[in-house]
C-alpha cells in the first residue's frame, strides 16, 4: 500500500567574514599636510585591496535542494541564477535532508532510512554513506559530527564525519523530529507531532523538548549567531525566536507553500516551497520576501546553503612609517557677546489654596419632655415542653442454645484416568496482510483543489479529492485510501484537520470513516467541527479499527468549498 508521510528537512550554513575594517585597524594614522594626503590614499589601496579577496572568496557560493520525487539534488548561484537542476543524481526517490560542509554534500532518504554523500563537486556520490536509520528526515553537519533525524523512532542521530560511530539514539523522546541544527554550542530540532522546538547540548545532555513553544507543525529548523528559524508547513509561514527562544512569532516570513527546508546565512533566510515546487529567499530581517527565486524544481523538500571556497591568502605588505604629528595651531580671539533675547512670557496662574480648618461645635441645647407610656405588649407565648423521664432498665439475655454437631464430611472419589490425546484440528485462515507502516504512524491526507460537500480527500501528496465510493480498486481509490490496517488492529485517534482559511457561509465536519473491503460499510470512527469563521478543529480521542479495514476522511460542509489539510495518529 502506498504511503505518503511529511517530508523534512533542514540544516543551516553561517558565514562570517573578514573586511577592510580589521584590516584598517593595523594601519598607522598620520598627520602633516600633503604626506597625510598620499599615506590616506594608501591606506584606501590597501582595504579596496582586502575588500576585494573578500569578494572573490564568495563567488563560489552556492544554495542546494533535494528533489523528493526526482531523487535529485540541485544547485544554483546564491542570487538564483545558474540553477542546475541535476547536479546530482541518486537514482531513489524520497530525497529530503540536506547538509553541506566545505568537503561535501549530504543527504537523508525518508524511504531507505540512509544518509547519501558526495564530493562537493557533485562527484563519487554514494546513498549509502550511513545506513539504518527510521524514516530518516533532516540532516546537519559541523566540523566533527553529522546528525539527523528519526521521524518514526522519535530520535536524533549522531556519527563521525567518516561515517563511523553511528548512533541511532544519540537523543531520545522527541515527537516527529523531521529537521535538525547545530551551532558552536548546542543542537536543534523540530517536534512535528508536539508543536515544539526541542534543544540539547553538543554532547546530547540537557535535553529539553519545549525550547520553544507555540509552533504550528514545523517541518525543520536552521540557526545562525543571533536566531532560530523553522517552517510551519501547513501555515505557509517561516517562524524565528531569539537565540534564547524568547521572542517567537510564527510570522517571522509569509506566503509560502508548502514550506518544507529552511537555510540561514550572513545576508538571507532561504526555503523550499513544495507546494510550487520553487527555492524562496528573503533578507534577513524577513523583507523583500521572494517565494520564487528559483523555479522548476521538483517538489523540494530540502534546502542548504555553502560559503564558497576561498582562494589563498596574499602576502602581507609592509607597514608604513608613522609620520609626526603636527603643531597645534593659536587659539582664535572670543566672539563678541549677543544681543539680550525677548522677555518670556506671563506665567500661568497658580493652583488654588487648602481649605480653610472647620470651626468649633455649638452647645447642647436643652432637654425636652419626657414622652407618654407605651401600649402593653402582647401575651407570651406557651413554654417549652419538660424533659423525657429516665429509662427503664433493660430485661435480662436469655440462656444461649446448644450448638448442633456436625456432620461427617464424604470420603474423596478416586481420580479418573487421563483420556487419549485428541487429534489436531485443521490450520485456521491466513490473517489479512498488515500494513506496510511500522505502527503508531501519521495519517496525512490534503487537497490543493476546494472540496464540496460529501466528498473524501485523498492522500497527502496526491492532492485528490474524489466520490466516497468509486470503483474498489482503481487509481483514484487508491489515492483516496490508507491501509490496510494490520493484523492485529489499531486504533485511530488524535485527529487534526485545518482548512485553507477561515470558514465563510456555515461550518465544516470532517470524519475519518472506517472501511470494510471490498466496498463495504463505512462509518464516522472519528470526526471533529470546525465553526463558521474559524480554521481548525482537533479531537484527542481515540477509537479501534479492525484488521484489514481502510481509512478514508470525508467533509461535510455547509460553507463555502475550500481546501484541506488533515491527520490523526493509527
Amino acid at each position: 500500500m502506498r504511503r505518503f508521510k511529511a517530508l523534512r528537512g533542514g540544516g543551516a550554513a553561517a558565514c562570517a567574514a573578514t573586511g577592510p575594517a580589521a584590516a584598517a585597524e593595523r594601519v598607522p594614522m598620520f598627520g602633516g599636510g600633503r604626506r597625510r594626503v598620499m599615506l590616506i590614499g594608501v591606506m584606501v589601496a590597501l582595504a579596496l585591496g582586502v575588500l576585494g579577496s573578500a569578494l572573490a572568496a564568495q563567488a563560489g557560493a552556492y544554495v542546494y535542494w533535494t528533489s523528493f520525487y526526482a531523487g535529485t539534488i540541485g544547485r544554483a548561484n546564491l542570487d538564483g541564477t545558474g540553477a542546475n537542476q541535476s547536479f546530482i543524481s541518486t537514482g531513489e526517490s524520497s530525497l529530503f535532508g540536506l547538509a553541506v560542509d566545505s568537503k561535501h554534500v549530504y543527504w537523508s532518504s525518508q524511504g531507505t532510512g540512509s544518509i547519501g554523500r558526495a564530493n562537493l563537486d557533485g562527484t563519487d556520490a554514494t546513498n549509502t554513506f550511513i545506513t539504518g536509520g527510521s524514516y530518516t528526515s533532516g540532516v546537519a553537519v559541523d566540523g566533527e559530527h553529522i546528525y539527523w533525524a528519526n521521524f518514526i523512532t522519535h530520535s536524533i542521530g549522531r556519527a563521525n564525519l567518516d561515517g563511523t560511530g553511528v548512533n541511532q539514539s544519540f537523543i531520545t523522546g522527541a515527537d516527529g523530529p523531521t529537521g535538525v541544527a547545530v551551532d558552536g554550542e548546542h543542537i536543534y530540532w523540530n517536534n512535528f507531532d508536539g508543536d515544539t522546538i526541542g534543544r540539547a547540548n553538543l554532547n546530547g545532555t540537557g535535553v529539553n523538548q519545549s525550547f520553544i513553544t507555540g509552533a504550528e507543525k514545523p517541518e525543520s529548523v536552521a540557526v545562525d549567531p543571533e536566531h532560530v528559524y523553522w517552517t510551519n508547513l501547513y501555515a505557509g509561514t517561516i517562524g524565528r525566536a531569539n537565540l534564547d527562544g524568547t521572542g517567537a512569532t510564527n510570522t517571522f516570513i509569509t506566503g509560502a507553500s508548502d514550506p518544507f527546508g529552511v537555510a540561514v546565512n550572513g545576508e538571507h533566510v532561504y526555503w523550499d516551497n513544495f507546494g510550487t515546487s520553487s527555492i524562496g529567499r528573503a533578507n534577513l530581517d524577513g523583507t523583500e520576501a521572494n517565494a520564487s527565486l528559483i523555479t522548476g524544481a521538483s517538489a523540494p523538500a530540502g534546502v542548504a546553503l555553502d560559503g564558497g571556497s576561498s582562494g589563498p591568502a596574499g602576502p602581507t605588505g609592509p607597514a608604513g612609517a608613522t609620520g609626526a604629528t603636527g603643531p597645534t595651531g593659536p587659539e582664535g580671539p572670543a566672539g563678541a557677546t549677543g544681543p539680550q533675547g525677548p522677555q518670556g512670557v506671563t506665567g500661568g496662574t497658580g493652583a488654588q489654596g487648602p481649605q480653610g480648618t472647620q470651626g468649633n461645635a455649638g452647645p447642647t441645647g436643652p432637654q425636652g419632655p419626657s414622652g407618654s407610656a407605651g401600649a402593653t405588649g402582647p401575651a407570651g407565648g406557651t413554654g417549652p415542653a419538660g424533659a423525657t423521664g429516665a429509662t427503664g432498665p433493660a430485661g435480662s439475655t436469655g440462656p444461649q442454645g446448644k450448638t448442633g454437631p456436625t456432620g461427617p464430611a464424604g470420603a474423596t472419589g478416586p481420580a479418573g484416568s487421563t483420556g487419549p490425546e485428541g487429534k489436531t484440528g485443521p490450520t485456521g485462515p491466513t490473517g489479512a496482510t498488515g500494513s506496510n507502516t511500522l505502527g503508531g504512524a501519521v495519517a496525512r491526507f490534503a487537497s490543493i483543489t476546494p472540496v464540496r460537500s460529501e466528498s473524501c480527500i485523498g492522500l497527502f501528496g496526491t492532492w485528490g479529492v474524489g466520490s466516497c465510493a468509486p470503483s474498489w480498486g482503481s487509481s483514484t481509490f487508491l489515492d483516496l485510501i490508507e491501509g490496510p490496517v494490520p493484523a492485529a488492529g489499531g486504533v485511530i485517534s488524535n485527529l487534526w484537520a485545518e482548512a485553507g482559511g477561515a470558514l465563510s457561509g456555515g461550518s465544516a465536519t470532517v470524519e475519518v470513516l472506517d472501511l470494510k473491503p471490498p466496498s463495504g460499510p463505512t462509518n464516522a470512527a472519528l470526526s471533529c467541527t470546525v465553526a463558521k469563521g474559524e480554521t481548525t478543529c482537533h479531537n484527542t480521542g481515540s477509537v479501534p479499527i479492525n484488521a484489514g479495514h481502510y481509512m478514508l476522511v470525508r467533509v461535510k460542509t455547509t460553507a463555502t468549498p475550500t481546501t484541506w489539510r488533515i491527520s490523526f495518529r493509527y
